[in-house]
């Protein structure tokens, strides 16, 4: 049987309904290196929330990040701060196999990263290697690129910071409900993420809730958050 739960904002850290906090230097979420992360040579779906505090500055904030930015491999989903030379306030992703130059890289429609409230995001490839981001179920950006192979770094996957750890680049907001989908998500599918959490949305690779402490529940990678603060989420239904 199956129950539908109102998550409920946490009132302290690793309590149930708590949003990951990246706000300050230091403050991000680290995930274990596992097979689960590898991004497939075909479809697959990368899908969460993210709010953003400020997108002051000329540089990144990185949202979800695999290695550092450009390396081969690495997978980075990121904000062009307000002041940056290129797109600013968009959404930018640049994917990278192991071989040079085979890489998804295109910024967003829009200035996406200068709103504050809370936003759903999915970056899915699907069909003939068409990359699509999509902002609330509605295509903000899309590149064909049929190069790209798998994607698996030696490392662990980051939330929040550039992927390698190296102490750069923090997102400045908070995260919550990100997973990862080996398919290509359906319309619906990606309209069930407005209201519900990826546990109603079946056959996630790995996924880390909001409603637990710090843990990921499909492949066992382990969860490190840095931060101490715990944060208020967006108010989804979840399916038991």
């Amino acid at each position: 049987m199956i129950f539908l739960v109102l998550l409920l904002s946490a009132l302290f850290a690793g309590r149930a309904g708590a949003a990951w906090d990246i706000t300050a230097a230091a403050q991000f979420v680290t995930l274990a290196d596992n097979a689960a992360l590898t991004i497939p040579d075909g479809d697959f779906s990368i899908c969460g929330w993210f709010k953003k505090d400020t997108n002051a500055g000329t540089g990144f904030g990185v949202i979800q990040g695999w290695d550092t930015i450009n390396a081969n491999p690495s997978a980075n989903i990121y904000c062009r701060e307000a002041s940056n030379a290129t797109a600013p306030n968009s959404i930018s992703v640049l994917f990278e196999d192991a071989t040079a130059n085979e890489q998804v890289a295109f910024n967003s429609s829009g200035t996406p990263c200068a709103t504050t409230t809370w936003q759903q995001l999915c970056f899915i490839r699907s069909g003939a290697s068409v990359f699509t981001l999509y902002l609330a179920n509605s295509s903000i950006g899309t590149e064909t690129d049929t190069a790209v192979d798998a994607i698996d770094v030696a490392g662990s996957w980051r939330m929040g910071v550039e992927g390698d750890g190296a102490g750069s680049d923090y997102m400045d907001g908070a995260l919550a409900e990100w997973a990862k989908w080996d398919r290509a998500l359906t319309a619906d599918e990606r309209a069930t993420l407005q209201k519900y959490t990826p546990r109603c949305v079946p056959g996630f690779a790995w996924y880390t809730p909001s409603v637990r402490e710090y843990i990921e529940i499909k492949a066992g990678i382990a969860v490190t958050n840095t931060s101490t603060v715990a944060l208020a989420h967006p108010p989804l239904i979840d399916c038991y």
